[in-house]
């Protein structure tokens, strides 16, 4: 297949690039003046003519949840207008649309993982614009995916678990939140699933998630198990931590009841964690 991968510079991005292009010819045009610009429905429809793909996977959104709740008008343009006018042109031009998408789309109330089926409930501008991204997806009347997933880490970008082995390596104090549950996700894993959802056309609204649940302090601790050093500690109750711009649900832990029937399956976490730790790079030092 013709991809077009949109946001291929990203954290997720830069894993799922090589995993597509093993298997299909894939385009990542850069963002901005020069490349492709979300903002623009002109812009996306430009790229779709220029590539002609037979399918787009959206890789890319605004999603630093407190500048979403301080640029609210910003996080829905990138979020969900941006969707919209990518969800049309694709099936205008009868493209396979997959849209990646988030755990802050629920409330965190449940006290479980959430499965497909449940009922949506943001609670914070970041996840209500996503939410609006599924549902432009899902509505323009074109073959889309709609792919939920949570606390993605991975070797490239900045993510917790990065901040933990930086400060293994170099000591420093780790705050660690002992209430904030999630389901955490290798984006090398993630990748791999998403090829074979697209290989497979798998349409319609699904999770992916590697196994298990873990608090942030649970998941701190199982980094630090393999990678030991000088980083400290300090295990933190949400409501101790003050100046955020955006509330932040307790427990968006994920679960899937269509994905083994697609006889798809994410490996053990534990093993992804191994691979992430021995792949770490300290990140180059500013001059």
């Amino acid at each position: 297949m013709k991809v077009l991968l949109i946001g291929g510079s990203g954290t997720l991005g830069k894993d799922l690039s090589p995993v597509l292009a093993a298997r299909h010819e894939v385009f990542a045009p850069p963002h901005g003046a020069n490349g492709l610009d979300l903002a623009s429905a002109d812009s996306v429809r430009r790229a779709l003519d220029a590539v002609r793909p037979d399918a787009v996977v959206n890789a890319a959104a605004l999603a630093e949840v407190d500048r979403c709740e301080r640029e609210p008008e910003l996080a829905f343009q990138l979020n969900a207008d941006a969707v919209r006018w990518l969800a049309v042109a694709c099936a205008e031009r009868r493209a396979t649309l997959v849209q990646v998408s988030t755990d802050y789309v629920f409330d965190g109330g449940k006290g479980s993982p959430y499965l497909e089926s449940d009922r949506p409930r943001p609670i914070q501008v970041y996840g209500k614009s996503k939410l609006q991204g599924e549902v432009n997806a899902l509505e323009a009347g074109g073959r889309a995916l709609v792919v939920r997933t949570s606390w993605l880490f991975g070797v490239h970008g900045r993510n917790f678990p990065n901040r933990v082995l930086q400060a293994a390596r170099e000591g420093g104090e780790i705050k660690a939140v002992t209430d904030w549950f999630g389901s955490p996700t290798s984006t090398a894993d993630l990748a791999v699933v998403l090829g074979a959802l697209l290989e497979k056309g798998a349409t319609g609204l699904l999770h992916a998630v590697s196994p298990g649940v873990l608090s942030r302090m649970q998941q701190a601790e199982e980094i630090l198990a393999l990678r030991p050093g000088n980083a400290r500690l300090v295990p933190v109750e949400s409501s101790s931590i003050l100046g955020l711009a955006a509330r932040r649900p307790a427990n968006t832990s994920l679960a899937s009841e269509r994905l083994a029937g697609l006889g798809i399956a994410f490996r053990p976490r534990e093993e992804a964690v191994r691979d992430f730790v021995a792949g770490y790079t300290p990140p180059a030092r500013q001059p």
